[in-house]
């Protein structure tokens, strides 16, 4: 992810030591980037709340930087707390319209809050700036099937999967479709591939076993 600081692209700063050749020319950016690199450690650990606190200082740094409104959202998702969540991604799309992400993420959370027209506008967005946005795809499809479109979630996570087949939530969404649609065979294999991609997720086991004992009794 490109990182822009103010009018800047700072590049090659990929780690805290790499600080050091910006300190003094741009002292603002250098601050921003430290308590970026924090975060990044708090969030890694799971560790939400500090994270926010930590991207909250790079955001007081470098106001005008779209990825700390992005990152923080992401906190915030993580935190459950998706009003916070989509003020950020809200501010993160005014500084940057034209990334794609924001608007996939605004959606998911969107999405959470079951504010269903607008995770389908926002998914919209999204695929408007990047066709291959699987997230979008796989957002409005989860959209979709709660709503009960089945047939238009399905297209949509089928995107999804066509372009990133190793993301365990696609098939396991794509599963549920097939369940709620009567299709129990294709629902048992969709599970099993995302539980082969991500074992021992509760969830997923839940899901296929359920769809077994569903097998075996009918």
């Amino acid at each position: 992810m490109e990182n822009i600081m103010g009018d800047f692209t700072i590049t090659a700063l990929d780690s805290p030591e790499s600080l050091e050749s910006i300190r003094t020319v741009f002292p603002e950016e250098y601050q921003a980037r430290k308590h970026q690199f924090r975060a990044e450690e708090h969030f890694a650990k799971k560790e939400y709340q500090k994270a926010v606190a930590e991207w909250t200082q790079s955001i007081r740094f470098c106001p005008q930087s779209a990825v700390y409104f992005t990152d923080r959202g992401n906190a915030y998702f993580y935190l459950e707390d998706h009003d916070h969540a989509i003020a950020d991604y809200t501010e993160s799309i005014r500084l940057d319209p034209r990334y794609s992400n924001n608007y996939a993420y605004r959606a998911y959370s969107y999405l959470c809050k079951k504010n269903y027209n607008r995770a389908i506008e926002d998914s919209n967005r999204a695929l408007k700036f990047d066709k291959k946005n699987a997230d979008a795809y796989a957002t409005r499809g989860q959209t979709f099937s709660a709503i009960g479109q089945y047939s238009k979630a399905l297209k949509d996570l089928n995107h999804a999967i066509h372009l990133n087949p190793d993301e365990d939530e696609y098939w396991f969404e794509r599963g549920k479709v097939y369940e709620a649609m009567g299709e129990n065979s294709k629902a048992i294999d969709d599970y099993e591939k995302a539980l082969s991609l991500k074992p021992d997720t509760e969830d997923y086991q839940k899901a296929y076993d359920k769809m077994l004992r569903t097998k075996v009794m009918n």
